[in-house]
C-alpha cells in the first residue's frame, strides 16, 4: 500500500487529537470538589434519548456506564462520588480500576449490583438498553444518557454533566481547556497534506470501525485525517478486509482497547501498511374407529413394566423430591446473586411481603427491592421458560418417537427467534397489547415445526438421520437469515444478540405476565393429550387402529410444542438442550406414561433452568454468562452420549408397549 510523505507526522497529530479527552480529563484535586456557589437544585434536564430527569439534590453516589463518563467525573474533581463503573475499560485514571464493576464485557449492567450500590444517579454513555434503564427508573434511580456524536457534542455533554453534578464552573473550565487543545492540534496540521486513514475499533472476521456521527471520526477529521469510511451509514459500521485493501489508506490506527497489535494487523493486511496505536474508540392407515372409550382404556394399559405398589410409592416419593428441588432452586435463586441475601433474610422478607411479620430490622430497603423487583421475577421467569421448553421437548419426542427431538435441535427455537427478531426490527413489539413478539415467535415456531416434520418424514415413520439432517438444514437456513438481518440492523444488533445468546437479564414482571398465559395454554393442551401421546409411541398405524385421529393429533401436537417453544423463546431468546435432557432423564425415572412424565418435566425443567440461570449470573459476578451457553455446555456432551447409545429409548419403549397391548 502507498505511504504519504507526511503520514507519520499526521499520525502523531491524529493521536494527539484522539488523546484530547484523556489528556484534558486529568483528575482535579479532591479538596475542591464543589463549585462555589452551588447551582440551584432541583435541576431538570433532558438527555440524548429525550428522557427528562430531575435531581432534587447534588448526586453523591454515581454509577457510570461508559468509560468516558468515568473520566469526565474524575476530571471534574468528583471521582470520590463514583461508586460503580462499567468494567475493565474504566481504567483511567488509575483510581477508577479500584471501583466496583457493574457489568464488565456485557452489553448491559447487572441491575442487582447497581441497585445494591444505592446510587442517586446513573450516567450512561452508549444509548439503547431501554429495559434495564426502565428497571432502574422503576426503583427511583435516575438514569441520564449522554452519547457524544462529535467533539462539540462532547463539550456540550461535559457542561450537562457539570449541571447534573453541581460542578458547572469546573465543567466550563474543562471545556475551555479541551477546546484550546483541539485548536492547537488543528493549527499544527493546518499546513500539512491531508492523508486518508482507517481506525480499527475491533476485528471479528471483519472490521468494526468508526463512521460519521461518532466522536472518534470527528477527532480524526480535526487532526488532518480523512477516514476512508466517509460513506458509511452508521457511526460504528462493519468494514470488510477487501474494502480496506481497496481503500488503500495512508495510515492505519488501532484502538488500544481492540486487542489488536501491529503484528496482528500485519498478518491480516501485509507489512506495507503503517499502523499506530491510539487511545480511543471503545469504542412429526387408521383402521375402523373402535367403540367410545377404547382409546382411554388402551392408554391406561400402556404402562411398560409399571406394576406393584412399591413402584407407585417410589414414584410418589420422586414427585415429592422434584417439588422439594424446585422449592430449593427458587430459594437459592432469590438468595444468591451479585448481591448476597442470606436465606434467613430472604424468608423474613417473604414473611413481611405476605403480611405475616413486620419489615425485618437491620435489612436495607434496597435488599427488598433487589429481592422482589429484580431477582424474584427473574427466577419465576426462568422456571416458566424451563417448564415450557421441557414440556415442548416431551411433546416433540413423543410426536417424532425419538428421544433426540428437541425444540432447538429440530429448529423450532430458531424459527421462533427469527419471528421475534423480525418484529423487534420492525418496531411491532407493542402490537396486540404487548403480545407482538410472542405472537411472532409462535408463528415462526409453528412454521418451522411443520417444515422440519415434512422434510424428515419418509414413509410412515421418522428416521433419526433424516430428522437430524432436516433440523440442522432448516436451522442453518434460519441462522443465515438472522445473520443477514443483523448485517442491516445497525444499532439494533445488540437486541438481536440477546435472542441468539439466550438470557433472562433485565426482564421484569411484565415479561412473566405476558408469556404466562401462552405457557399455561400449552401445558394444559399437552396434559389433555397425555393419553394420545402414549398411543403415538406405538406408531401411527397402530395408534390409528386404536381410535386415534393421527393426522389431527400430529397437527395439534405440533401447534402445542410450537406454542410452548415460542412462548419461551419470546422472553428468553435461544436456549437449547433443556427440552432434550429433561424429558429423557425423567423418562428413565418415572417411565414413558405421559400422565406422569409431563408433570415431572414441568417440575424438573423449571428447576434446571433456575439453577442454570443462577450459575450464569453468579459464576463471574457481576458479569453474566449467557444462560444459553450454560445449557449448551451441559447439553452438548449429553447429546453426544445419546447419539452413541446402541438403542434409542423410544424404540424399546414402543416395542414393549406394543407387546403389552396385544
Amino acid at each position: 500500500m502507498s505511504r504519504a510523505p507526511r503520514a507519520r507526522l499526521t499520525l502523531l497529530g491524529a493521536l494527539a487529537a484522539i488523546a484530547i479527552v484523556a489528556s484534558a480529563c486529568v483528575p482535579q484535586p479532591s479538596a475542591t470538589t464543589q463549585d462555589s456557589p452551588l447551582p440551584a437544585f432541583p435541576v431538570t434536564l433532558t438527555d440524548d434519548e429525550e428522557v427528562t430527569v430531575t435531581l432534587d439534590a447534588v448526586p453523591k453516589r454515581i454509577v457510570t456506564w461508559a468509560p468516558s463518563n468515568t473520566e469526565v467525573l474524575f476530571a471534574l474533581g468528583i471521582g470520590e462520588r463514583v461508586v460503580g463503573v462499567s468494567g475493565e475499560f474504566d481504567d483511567y485514571p488509575p483510581e477508577a480500576r479500584r471501583i466496583e464493576r457493574v457489568g464488565g464485557a456485557n452489553v448491559q449492567p447487572n441491575v442487582e449490583t447497581v441497585v445494591a450500590l444505592q446510587p442517586d444517579l446513573v450516567l450512561e454513555g452508549f444509548g439503547g438498553g431501554e429495559e434495564w434503564k426502565q428497571q432502574l427508573r422503576e426503583q427511583g434511580i435516575p438514569v441520564f444518557t449522554v452519547v457524544a456524536a462529535g467533539f462539540e457534542d462532547l463539550l456540550h455533554d461535559i457542561r450537562t454533566i457539570g449541571r447534573l453534578t453541581g460542578t458547572t464552573a469546573k465543567a466550563g473550565t474543562l471545556v475551555n481547556d479541551m477546546r484550546g487543545r483541539a485548536e492547537d492540534v488543528a493549527g499544527r496540521v493546518a499546513d500539512e497534506e491531508r492523508v486518508t486513514c482507517f481506525f480499527e475499533v475491533g476485528f471479528e472476521g471483519g472490521f468494526f470501525t468508526v463512521g460519521p456521527g461518532s466522536l472518534i471520526y470527528d477527532l480524526l477529521l480535526r487532526a488532518g485525517c480523512d477516514p476512508v469510511t466517509a460513506d458509511a451509514d452508521s457511526a460504528f459500521p462493519q468494514w470488510s478486509v477487501e474494502e480496506l485493501v481497496a481503500d488503500d489508506p495512508d495510515v492505519y490506527l488501532v484502538s488500544s482497547e481492540s486487542g489488536s497489535t501491529v503484528a496482528a494487523v500485519s498478518r491480516r493486511l501485509g507489512p506495507d501498511l503503517p499502523a499506530g496505536t491510539a487511545r480511543g474508540g471503545r469504542a412429526g392407515r387408521p383402521g375402523r374407529r373402535p367403540p367410545p372409550g377404547r382409546v382411554a382404556r388402551t392408554a391406561e394399559r400402556f404402562e411398560v413394566g409399571e406394576t406393584g405398589r412399591s413402584r407407585v410409592r417410589r414414584r410418589r416419593g420422586l414427585f415429592a423430591w422434584l417439588a422439594l428441588v424446585l422449592a430449593g432452586s427458587v430459594l437459592a435463586g432469590v438468595a444468591i446473586g451479585a448481591v448476597s441475601i442470606p436465606p434467613a433474610t430472604t424468608l423474613r422478607l417473604f414473611a413481611w411481603k405476605l403480611g405475616l411479620a413486620g419489615f425485618p430490622a437491620g435489612v436495607p430497603s434496597s435488599t427488598a427491592v433487589i429481592l422482589f423487583q429484580l431477582r424474584l421475577p427473574r427466577v419465576v421467569l426462568a422456571g416458566e421458560v424451563g417448564a415450557a421448553l421441557a414440556a415442548s421437548g416431551a411433546v416433540f419426542q413423543a410426536l417424532y418417537r425419538n428421544p433426540m427431538a428437541d425444540p432447538a435441535i429440530v429448529g423450532v427455537s430458531s424459527g421462533a427467534a427469527l419471528g421475534a427478531v423480525a418484529v423487534i426490527l420492525l418496531g411491532g413489539g407493542a402490537a396486540l397489547g404487548g403480545l407482538g413478539v410472542p405472537a411472532a415467535a409462535f408463528a415462526g415456531a409453528l412454521a418451522t415445526a411443520f417444515l422440519v416434520y415434512r422434510l424428515a418424514r419418509i414413509g410412515p415413520s421418522i428416521q433419526v438421520a433424516t430428522l437430524l439432517l432436516s433440523g440442522i438444514a432448516v436451522a442453518a437456513v434460519i441462522s443465515a437469515v438472522i445473520s443477514l438481518v443483523m448485517t442491516f440492523s445497525g444499532q439494533q444488533v445488540r437486541s438481536i444478540y440477546f435472542w441468539l445468546l439466550g438470557g433472562l437479564g433485565a426482564r421484569g414482571w411484565d415479561a412473566t405476565i405476558v408469556s404466562a398465559p401462552l405457557v399455561a395454554i400449552g401445558l394444559a393442551a399437552a396434559a389433555l393429550a397425555a393419553n394420545h401421546l402414549n398411543l403415538s409411541l406405538l406408531g401411527e398405524e397402530r395408534a390409528g387402529q386404536l381410535g386415534l385421529d393421527v393426522e389431527r393429533f400430529k397437527r395439534s401436537m405440533l401447534a402445542t410444542g410450537a406454542l410452548l417453544a415460542g412462548a419461551a423463546v419470546s422472553v428468553s431468546g435461544l436456549i437449547g438442550f433443556v427440552g432434550l435432557m429433561t424429558p429423557h432423564i425423567l423418562r428413565r425415572l418415572v417411565g414413558p406414561d405421559h400422565r406422569r412424565l409431563l408433570p415431572a418435566v414441568v417440575l424438573g425443567g423449571a428447576s434446571f433452568m433456575i439453577l442454570a440461570d443462577l450459575a450464569a449470573r453468579s459464576v463471574l459476578s457481576p458479569e453474566e454468562i449467557p444462560v444459553g451457553a450454560v445449557t449448551a455446555l451441559l447439553g452438548g456432551p449429553f447429546f453426544l452420549w445419546l447419539l452413541r447409545r446402541e438403542r434409542g429409548g423410544f424404540g424399546g419403549v414402543a416395542r414393549a408397549g406394543e407387546r403389552r397391548t396385544r
